[in-house]
């Protein structure tokens, strides 16, 4: 565990004792200087997307995901559209024009692959779908864009990746 220890210690109908111990150094000044500008140089790259205007579709079936997506979101400044199931998706998107949709992999009983597929079959569909995915499997990844998806992102978000996102289909 990085040069570090677990120590337990136990007794039985009394409880347990966890000790901890990681081997930690301390940075210098020039080090701490140089990762605090770094730190804002991140910070500021989040403000340079202005996504004013543009439509975002999140679809997912676990409400904290949703959470989490649109917070990370909520710093371009787009409108975003939340949404818990595959037939809710076709509704919203046959009903109103979205610049970017985030889908969800795995959602019963319309996963995102299966969603995609209905996506081909409206007429002049041309948004981009990011499919939002755990598996981190570079070659599996690579079959969703067979399917039409325009990329992935793994699960949990990354903000740095999405930024990418966002950079790349709605600036």
């Amino acid at each position: 565990m990085m040069g570090g220890k677990i120590v337990v210690q136990s007794i039985y109908g009394k409880g347990s004792i966890f000790t901890i111990s990681l081997d930690q150094r301390m940075l210098t000044n020039e080090e701490l200087t140089k990762v605090m500008k770094e730190k804002e140089t991140e910070e500021k790259t989040d403000e340079i997307i202005d996504a004013s205007g543009k439509n975002i579709l999140v679809v997912d079936d676990n409400m904290l995901n949703l959470k989490v997506a649109e917070r990370l979101l909520k710093a371009y400044k787009c409108n975003i559209t939340l949404v818990s199931s595959g037939s809710e998706c076709l509704d919203k998107v046959s009903n109103n024009k979205y610049d970017l949709i985030l889908l969800d992999e795995v959602m019963d009983p319309l996963d995102g692959v299966t969603i995609m597929k209905k996506f081909k079959d409206i007429r002049n569909f041309k948004t981009n779908v990011i499919l939002l995915t755990r598996n981190n499997e570079y070659e599996y990844n690579e079959e969703y864009l067979k399917y039409g998806f325009s990329g992935y992102l793994l699960k949990p978000i990354s903000k740095d990746k999405l930024f990418e996102i966002i950079d790349k289909y709605l600036k």
